[in-house]
Order: structure tokens, then sequence, then C-alpha cells
């Protein structure tokens, strides 16, 4: 029944901000000073043809020893911006996105309080279509976020998952 009801809330929200389709993704985030696993998930709504309108946001988790306890750190990035779709093939498309990614930093317990971050992004990308409604993505991402404490700060995001249309 939660199961039902999740789904029921994913495509009523994807409803409200006009999203013909959605993406599940699994990844990496990599900074200066570490390495998260990460899960997202963004909406995506057709602007004209081959430009595309994201929004989305993940989660990623660090986890690292101290003095025998086991820390986490994340990483909370949200991505908004475009995609501009290349169709090579009926059943592959390439992609190059740009857009702007507030992120928050969330450290372990022995770090600095919660970081805000903010910066634009660039991504090279490619779907291939599996079904009418489902597509296998391969996306690489690099960000230059601003802010506290390191002021210049890059990340580099790769990630694969399904878009599926709603």
């Amino acid at each position: 029944m939660k199961k039902y009801a999740i789904i029921s809330i994913l495509i009523g929200l994807a409803s409200m901000v006009g999203a013909q389709s959605f993406n599940a993704s699994f990844g990496a985030d990599f900074t200066s000073k570490r390495a998260y696993v990460n899960f997202g998930g963004a909406f995506v709504t057709l602007v004209s043809t081959n430009t595309e309108f994201e929004i989305g946001s993940a989660v990623g988790i660090q986890t690292e020893q101290n003095d025998g306890n086991t820390e986490a750190n994340f990483i909370v990035p949200v991505n908004i911006g475009l995609n501009f779709v290349f169709p090579f093939q009926p059943t592959f498309d390439g992609l190059v996105g740009i857009g702007l990614e507030p992120t928050f930093l969330f450290p372990g317990e022995d770090d600095e309080d919660v970081n805000f971050l903010l910066g634009p992004s660039i991504k090279l990308g490619t779907r291939v279509k599996i079904h009418d409604n489902l597509k296998w993505y391969v996306e690489a991402k690099e960000s230059m976020l601003i802010g506290p404490p390191d002021w210049i700060n890059l990340k580099t995001t790769v990630s694969t998952g399904f878009n599926f249309s709603l």
C-alpha cells in the first residue's frame, strides 16, 4: 500500500510542475575532500523541440571511522537547468545541459556547521531508448560551487539511471 501511495505522490507532484518524465538516478559525487554515493530524482518538462527544463535533487552519503565511531557526511545538491537533446538515432540521444546547483553539505559531528554552496554546472550525457516509456541514461556533470569554507569548490558527478515518461 505504501508503494502505491509514494507513486501517487510522485505522479501528483509531476503534474503540478507540468513534468512529462521523471529521472531516477544512482551515482557518485566527487569533491576535493570526499566521495559520496548518491541517489536522486528529477522532474523533466519539454520546453521546446529538443530542449528540456529539469528540476531535481539527490542525497549523497559518505561514512568514515573516527575513534571507533562511524560518522556520516551528507551532500544534498538541487539541480535546476536546461538540457539540450541531440537525437542521433531513433533509440539513441545525446544531451548537453547547463544549470544552477544550490548544494547543502552536512558534515560529520566533528566538522563545521552546515554549508550552503551555489554555482553553475554543465553536463554531458546519453540516453538509450529501452521501451516507449523508458530510457536508460548515463551523465557526467561538473559544478563550480561557491561558498565557505573553501569558497571555490569543484564537484564532479557521474550518474546513471532511468527516465520514465509520465
